[in-house]
């Protein structure tokens, strides 16, 4: 039988508005994710678990999905007042205590993919000026973890939620440290950013083969949907906003809206369009936003996956494309 989590929507500064943490309360008090450290989200943590009969010093558990700042910043501060582990899975695990280090070379991935893809004077470079800053105070809000406070996982192993047994799902695309656990015979999925209301952006990170080069989100994203399909799940948990029903009808309509975007952007192309920038100026008139930034870039490497266009480098060094 499954269990029925708690969720505590913690504030958060990113897009999202609110992050979940689900509660989890007996056997063991445990939290999926932990949100960003931030004095509010600290704050409306503690409020939220005590309304539930627990206190933050009950927790034993913290089990991380994956590891962005608002699913996994405020994990040591709950290590710091409770006798909580922190358990990653083997693809988030370095991410535990070594943040510093893999931030600054993600970092620094995100500023040279925009560099290759955006001249820095349109709309979309300027936009990416202006959140430089936010880049580099990100570790503000997120901090290492002692190693000794730090389980690591296998997912092949699956994982003990709530006294029942969960598999493991590695669900990149979205994160390539991603991981969502699945209830077998209630099909109830932990999804973290899997599956959410809108469909997830594939952000920019490296490629767990090669951290040198970039992993492919949105192709990597459209093969986790066919992943998460297959499963047949009847009630998904995301990492933000209310728990989901009707999981194949969302992952569908999500799955056809990209496919719209993919067949404007390809017919753009063909039509003599050859820029990042003036393609995303169609794609997204009126509206300036990161995520959406990122998700044009998407729709380019599933083109491009698709054998449908190509790139090449101009001498201004950014990329242009083309269908033949």
């Amino acid at each position: 039988m499954a269990i029925n989590p708690i969720r505590i929507a913690l504030p958060e500064i990113l897009n999202m508005q609110t992050v979940n943490c689900w509660l989890i309360k007996e056997p063991v008090p445990t939290l999926i994710d932990s949100g960003e450290l931030t004095e509010e989200s600290w704050k409306s943590l503690n409020q939220q678990i005590e309304e539930n009969g627990v206190s933050v010093g009950d927790i034993e558990r913290v089990i991380i999905t994956h590891a962005h700042v608002d699913h996994m910043g405020m994990a040591n501060r709950i290590v710091e007042n409770s006798n909580a582990k922190v358990w990653l899975s083997e693809y988030a695990y370095q991410w535990g205590y070594d943040v510093n280090q893999l931030w600054t070379q993600r970092s620094t991935l995100i500023k040279n993919t925009f560099a290759q893809y955006i001249n820095s004077d349109s709309p979309v470079g300027q936009l990416f000026g202006q959140t430089k800053s936010f880049f580099s105070g990100m570790l503000n809000m997120w901090e290492p973890i002692p190693k000794e406070s730090i389980v690591a996982f296998d997912s092949e192993s699956g994982i003990d939620i709530g006294g029942e047994q969960w598999d493991v799902i590695y669900a990149p695309g979205h994160s390539s440290t991603q991981t969502v656990f699945f209830h077998k015979e209630s099909r109830h999925m932990f999804s973290a950013d899997m599956l959410l209301k809108l469909a997830p952006t594939p952000v920019i990170e490296m490629d767990p083969d090669d951290p040198t080069t970039r992993q492919k989100g949105l192709p990597t994203l459209i093969q986790s949907f066919d992943k998460m399909r297959k499963l047949n799940i009847q009630k998904a948990y995301p990492g933000h906003y209310e728990a989901l029903d009707n999981v194949n009808a969302l992952i569908d309509n999500q799955l056809n809206r990209i496919e719209n975007r993919l067949e404007e952007t390809y017919q753009l192309i063909k039509s003599g369009s050859k820029t990042y920038d003036d393609l995303y100026g169609t794609v997204y008139a009126n509206r300036l936003s990161f995520p959406a930034t990122v998700m044009m870039i998407g729709y380019l490497d599933e083109l491009e996956e698709r054998g449908l266009i190509k790139k090449e480098m101009t001498s201004e060094g950014i990329y242009s494309f083309r269908t033949d």
